[in-house]
């Protein structure tokens, strides 16, 4: 298992990922509790405020852990 799986499986298997939801907007911004910071995530922009998801989207185009992450935890 490579290091971004297991970054993968630990943040799901911890249920770091949460949901706030806001009403009456209806609006829903997803965060990620990380070992030092929080991230805010939009799946539907398949965005993340990590410095990872700049970095990694800007040379090779691939998302970052956490939109991984969220994806899964989603489906799940």
């Amino acid at each position: 298992m490579n290091k971004k799986s297991e970054k993968i499986r630990s943040v799901i298997h911890e249920k770091r990922i949460k949901l706030h939801h806001f009403l009456p907007s209806d609006r829903k911004i997803w965060t990620i509790v990380g070992t030092e910071k929080e991230h805010w995530l939009d799946p539907t922009l398949e965005f993340c405020s990590c410095s990872g998801f700049y970095f990694g989207m800007l040379k090779n185009k691939e998302p970052c852990y956490h939109i991984e992450s969220l994806n899964i935890a989603i489906k799940e």
